[in-house]
């Protein structure tokens, strides 16, 4: 799937929404990531909560090439590994590189995205304005950046001027790429018309389908087509459910508890930026 995002596929035309899988960009996508599992060059196995942190570190114990990972906090805490010398390895140098590029436009990156979800405000009506202005300078002050910069577990910094290393490893080619918005496969950041339940139903049918054709019990042709006349289905089900039980897709029972949590940001009057 990540091949397909890199080029901007989707699975869904929200414009018309149909499935669009049984396309020749999603074959030549997973004809791509087929013929690198074929080479047994790719390790296949994820993280194992049951088993040993040790034995997973096929990287750090100088068996495998590169890591590849898109959660900081994991990549860091290899790197960590490494420079301890548990890994009964000499420690080696690391290099980094960006995410997945767009094949027909090398400059973009589909693979970056800002991470954090909060809003900091003051209520206009707080007894202590003054003091919550000087706590959000300080949040947000430069101070603060630096700190987090030197241990980027939830991410880098976007805001330039701050250290961009870590253990040595130069972190700016992050910021070399323009970033596009990861579109999943679906063009739908918010989740306001894709449910909940086709998202599970889709990753159901692909794993179903693409499980088939790596076990060379399907051809990937045939896969593709049932994954997108499953995933009509799917989407046609949800979509009427959705018209059926309101704008929210919920049912009647849930409705009187999502009102009552409605927030009317008329009552958060806050203080002017300054």
């Amino acid at each position: 799937m990540w091949i397909g995002f890199s080029m901007g596929l989707k699975a869904v035309n929200l414009d018309t929404m149909q499935v669009t899988m049984d396309t020749e960009g999603w074959k030549q996508a997973y004809e791509q990531a087929q013929a690198a599992l074929s080479t047994n060059a790719i390790h296949k196995g994820g993280f194992n909560a049951d088993e040993d942190f040790d034995g997973q570190q096929l990287f750090a114990k100088g068996r495998q090439a590169m890591l590849i990972d898109d959660e900081p906090s994991w990549a860091y805490s290899v790197l960590d590994y490494i420079k301890s010398g548990k890994s009964g390895v000499k420690p080696f140098r690391v290099g980094m590189v960006v995410g997945p590029v767009d094949p027909s436009n090398r400059e973009i990156t589909r693979d970056l995205n800002l991470g954090n979800d909060y809003v900091y405000a003051i209520r206009a009506d707080s007894s202590n304005v003054d003091a919550a202005w000087e706590l959000l300078k300080f949040m947000q002050g430069d101070k603060v950046a630096s700190n987090l910069a030197r241990r980027p577990d939830n991410g880098i910094p976007s805001r330039m001027g701050q250290t961009s290393d870590y253990y040595g490893i130069n972190l700016d080619g992050f910021y070399h790429l323009t970033s596009l918005p990861l579109s999943n496969y679906y063009d739908d950041p918010d989740s306001s018309i894709i449910t909940d339940e086709f998202k599970e139903k889709y990753e159901e049918i692909t794993y179903r389908e693409l499980t088939q054709v790596e076990e060379s019990r399907k051809s990937l042709d045939d896969a593709l087509q049932t994954i997108q006349r499953d995933a009509q289905v799917a989407l046609d089900e949800a979509f009427l459910a959705r018209k059926v039980n309101g704008e929210n897709g919920e049912g009647e029972s849930d409705n009187g508890m999502r009102t009552d949590m409605t927030i009317n940001w008329d009552d958060f009057k806050t203080v002017p930026f300054r």
